[in-house]
């Protein structure tokens, strides 16, 4: 089919928009602090090394230059997911921290000129500005409808929007100058060691005992928590797929640039379901509902997001 990559293109921000909505839920009803859904997120991070520990893939570490690029990577990244989590439990609305870090995109080749020196075009400008309008309109809806200061959420979506974009740019220019599978499995598990040693910053002398707690918490949940990651997985192949099919890597930026559009269909298409089957969980809706508030001004900063994206890529 000549437009098959479309359909594929779809499935990835759909598959996130409801990692997003499950991320919500396990941070009202399960999680009790940023820490267990940091490292919960980490150790389901180190799942693909199991195909290196059973035999089924050979690991040879990449050149000494590939293998700290990789591992700060993976440090970064889980860093940005903390920053993530930090936001979500101080407003807990994953379709608005979605629209802040979907403004990755646009900010890579600014951080990529900051970082490597790499030349940016008057377009590139562009790009930030139309992602600053957006960022900006998200701060005030914040500030001025639900009194959330910005340090709580704006500031800590910020820094997740950043260091995931240095994480992009660290690990694809790992990825450019060593083996695909080496480098992945040196960026997981850095990401989660990196989730033990942000546990260790927040619980230094009782860390054996919040490790336990997490333990325990891991295991009643399980299936959730595969589900979840198991989500995110499908969601990065079937990306990586539509990339490989796109006559413009472009057109599959854009189509993810909508994760929060499709959190808050997700979330009023469970909404509706709810009320037709005439079952009540009030735990469940609230976070459902809370998805929803301030459609207009995501709504504006995802299509400054989406245009930003035209003049980028």
């Amino acid at each position: 089919m000549e437009y098959s990559w479309l359909i594929i293109a779809f499935v990835a921000p759909v598959l996130w928009a409801l990692c997003a909505v499950l991320d919500s839920y396990f941070v009202v009803n399960w999680y009790r602090d940023r820490y267990d859904a940091i490292v919960v997120s980490g150790v389901f991070q180190s799942l693909p090394l199991l195909l290196v520990l059973f035999g089924i893939v050979r690991f040879s570490p990449p050149p000494v230059e590939v293998f700290f690029l990789a591992v700060i990577s993976g440090l970064v990244f889980i860093t940005s997911f903390f920053c993530y989590f930090t936001a979500l439990f101080n407003d807990n609305d994953s379709s608005l921290a979605q629209t802040f870090w979907a403004f990755s995109v646009p900010v890579v080749p600014f951080l990529a000129w900051l970082v490597f020196g790499e030349v940016l075009e008057f377009r590139h400008y562009v790009g930030v500005v139309l992602s600053f309008c957006g960022i900006l309109a998200l701060v005030l809806y914040q500030k001025t409808r639900r009194g959330v200061k910005v340090r709580h959420f704006a500031l800590p979506m910020m820094g997740a929007t950043l260091l995931f974009s240095l994480s992009m740019i660290l690990s694809n220019k790992a990825y450019a100058e060593g083996d695909f599978l080496n480098v992945f499995f040196v960026f997981c598990a850095s990401a989660a060691i990196g989730s033990l040693i942000i546990l260790l910053a927040g619980y230094r002398s009782r860390i054996l005992v919040r490790l336990g707690e997490i333990v325990v918490l891991a295991k009643k949940n399980f299936f959730w928590f595969f589900v979840s990651e198991g989500l995110s997985l499908v969601a990065i192949t079937t990306s990586q797929r539509a990339l490989s099919l796109t006559p413009s890597a472009t057109f599959i930026a854009m189509i993810e640039a909508l994760v929060p559009v499709f959190i808050m269909l997700i979330s009023l298409t469970l909404i509706w379901s709810y009320r037709v089957i005439r079952r009540k969980n009030q735990g469940v809706e609230s976070v459902l509902w809370k998805q929803l508030s301030g459609v207009r001004v995501k709504l504006f900063a995802t299509f400054c997001l989406v245009i930003a994206i035209a003049f980028v890529t």
